[in-house]
């Protein structure tokens, strides 16, 4: 009957793995901890991406907010507004990953720029879209939403 690991007696007549087998193990182990590293740190990078993203969001509802809430003279096209988030990942021994809104002077900042572009206008109703964009990690995200009114 063959065995996944054989045992080897020592002149001792102690069992004991031998060196050959020793150096797998440790290289399957060692390969096994540096993916398990690599999965989390690529899960890290893509929680704190769809955070962004969300914060996107919410700088584009501010906007809505305000277009919808003036008056229909308000609703029109707008010029590129830079926003500066400072959101980063906190973390303590005792409690689960949260984010939060870092000091001025921290790292992992990321800038928005909010455009409002003109879709259509009629004259009944005028449709807008609200973009924004930013850059995380070397690649540019953009979100369009739009909004209607009518006149």
């Amino acid at each position: 009957m063959l065995q996944a690991m054989r045992f080897r007696l020592s002149t001792k007549g102690r069992a004991a793995f031998t060196l050959a087998e020793v150096m797998i193990a440790l290289a399957i182990t060692t390969f096994v901890c540096l993916s398990a590293f690599a999965l989390m740190y690529q899960l890290s990078k893509i929680t704190l991406r769809d955070a962004y993203r969300a914060e996107a969001y919410r700088v584009a509802q501010q906007k809505i907010e305000e277009l919808r809430g003036g008056d229909v003279s308000a609703f029109t096209a707008s010029g590129a507004t830079t926003i500066t988030s400072s959101m980063t990942t906190v973390s303590s021994r005792n409690t689960l990953a949260q984010f939060a809104y870092a000091a001025v002077g921290q790292t992992q900042r990321v800038n928005f720029t909010r455009t409002v572009a003109s879709v259509s206008s009629s004259s009944t109703f005028i449709e807008l879209n609200v973009n924004v964009t930013w850059t995380f990690d070397g690649q540019t995200f953009s979100i369009a939403v739009p909004i209607a009114r009518g006149v």
